[in-house]
């Protein structure tokens, strides 16, 4: 068995919000457009629709991502002070949250209820990220002083 490392806490962060905020739901999505991209499906996927179905299938990417992030960690690194790394986490994600919905706020063809759907939606996700990881790192044995 490998020996497991002891890195900053900066980096188990960074690398637990990476894979769970962005990689494994990037993975979710693509497979998403694939799929809607049929034309049978896209007809059917069209507007608010697809805009809800996305941000849905974004937010079931950041939870399985948030799951295998905590059990890779674990597995492979001794976490010093796990509470820092789940904050530091969401804080990332928080942010990232704001910015996206800012960024879609201010495009110039951005209609109000799309802009509601995709801030609700980055809501739930932060605290999707935040609660799931908190129960993860709970979960596992050497993570249990969170």
């Amino acid at each position: 068995m490998r020996e497991k490392k002891t890195p900053r806490t900066w980096y188990l962060a960074i690398t637990h919000f990476l894979t769970s905020w962005l990689i494994i739901p990037f993975l979710f999505g693509v497979i998403f457009l694939l799929i809607t991209s049929v034309p049978s499906v896209s007809e059917v996927v069209a507007g608010n629709l697809f805009l809800v179905l996305s941000q849905a299938v974004g937010i079931i990417g950041i939870w399985v991502g948030t799951i295998y992030s905590s059990k890779f960690i674990h597995h492979r690194y001794n976490i010093q002070e796990p509470q820092k790394v789940l904050l530091l986490s969401s804080s990332l994600a928080a942010i990232l949250a704001l910015i996206s919905v800012l960024f879609f706020f201010i495009s110039e063809d951005a209609v109000f209820t799309d802009v509601l759907i995709s801030a609700a939606a980055e809501i739930v996700a932060v605290s999707v990220f935040y609660y799931v990881s908190k129960k993860e790192f709970l979960r596992l044995p050497q993570l249990s002083q969170v």
